[in-house]
């Protein structure tokens, strides 16, 4: 499938749209037809015999040394955000006197290796089963020359909204954290620190970092900032507990407190703050439609507000949000109803 920009529609429109096709076929390469959600996997390490856990994200990690290729499953993890593909340009110098630079070499070798532990990997080296796009971690130079000014930003933690990253709290990621970078690290201050140097050594200005997009910006934005509307009539919760949201299908549904923010995707955004009830369905089955009982678990859905108990009883005549998505990032009802109203 393939797009035309003719002009027409802003540039940043036209990069949602591309990355919505891509990662639409890139589920129907993986056999699937709706975004797979993040889950943990073990696998026994044939060194320590002891089984090694990871989540299954490009936000996940492994422990530091290890390979997230080796333990995780990058097909999920490509198939989560859309892979495609851009040849790596420059960097592929293996006498690049830098790598004699002994402090040089010893910090661009742990960058390197922080990289190696997090899903991130699963799009930059060759290792991971399809060809690196953009940049290449295993590159025979020092891969950081393919990035762009752009790239260099992110890496160093500049222009990105962190209140719109999804992440892993760091202590069930392995120390892992996304505090100063959009780069997951044990170490934030040291990994920031790298890409600094080589922005300034690229003689990048700060007005020309400035000058570059905000990060995730593009669709995150776009739904972040999409406003909550008032409930069509018939649509909302009913007084015996029935959601109505219309005809069309759908993964997951939140119950939320009127002014929460909109739900972005996981494994952090999912359930913004105001989240009274959320479900989603399975990855295995098929999506439900209107009728689904607040409070209840329908076959072959998980309730993860509240994780272990029923969700506190709607208050009559309380404003309340309903936010019904058919996947994410493509939500279907954003709107307000007053409990008992409809």
């Amino acid at each position: 499938m393939f797009l035309l920009y003719t002009g027409v529609l802003p540039k940043f429109i036209c990069t949602v749209l591309l990355m919505t096709v891509v990662f639409l076929e890139s589920l129907t390469a993986l056999g699937l037809d709706h975004y797979p959600y993040p889950f943990e996997s073990c696998t026994v390490d044939q060194e320590s015999k002891r089984y090694i856990c990871v989540q299954n994200s490009i936000s996940g990690a492994v422990s530091h040394g290890k390979s997230f290729v080796k333990y995780g499953n990058c097909e999920i993890v490509r198939n989560q955000r859309p892979y495609w593909y851009s040849k790596p340009v420059g960097g592929d110098d293996p006498n690049d006197p830098r790598l004699k630079d002994p402090v040089f070499k010893t910090e661009y070798d742990w960058v390197v290796s922080q990289i190696r532990s997090v899903g991130c990997s699963c799009c930059h080296t060759p290792k991971a089963g399809v060809a690196p796009t953009g940049w290449d971690i295993d590159s025979k130079g020092v891969f950081t020359d393919q990035l762009s000014t752009f790239g260099l930003a992110v890496f160093a933690g500049e222009n990105v909204d962190f209140e719109r990253v999804s992440k892993f709290d760091p202590r069930e990621n392995y120390g892992f954290a996304m505090t100063l970078t959009a780069v997951p690290t044990q170490d934030p201050e040291r990994f920031k620190s790298f890409f600094d140097k080589i922005i300034q050594e690229r003689g990048i200005t700060q007005d020309e970092i400035n000058q570059q997009r905000r990060f995730p910006g593009g669709v995150f934005d776009f739904l972040w900032e999409q406003p909550t509307v008032e409930c069509a009539e018939g649509i909302g919760v009913m007084p015996d507990g029935t959601i109505q949201w219309g005809s069309e299908s759908a993964r997951y549904i939140w119950i939320m407190n009127e002014g929460s923010p909109n739900p972005l995707g996981p494994p952090s955004l999912d359930t913004p703050s105001g989240t009274i009830w959320k479900v989603r369905v399975v990855p295995s089955q098929r999506p439900v439609f209107s009728g689904q009982i607040y409070g209840e678990r329908g076959i072959g859905t998980i309730q993860d507000v509240p994780r272990y108990s029923k969700p506190q009883p709607l208050e009559l005549g309380k404003t309340y949000k309903l936010y019904v998505a058919k996947d994410i990032i493509k939500p279907n009802v954003n709107c307000t109803f007053v409990f008992g109203d409809i």
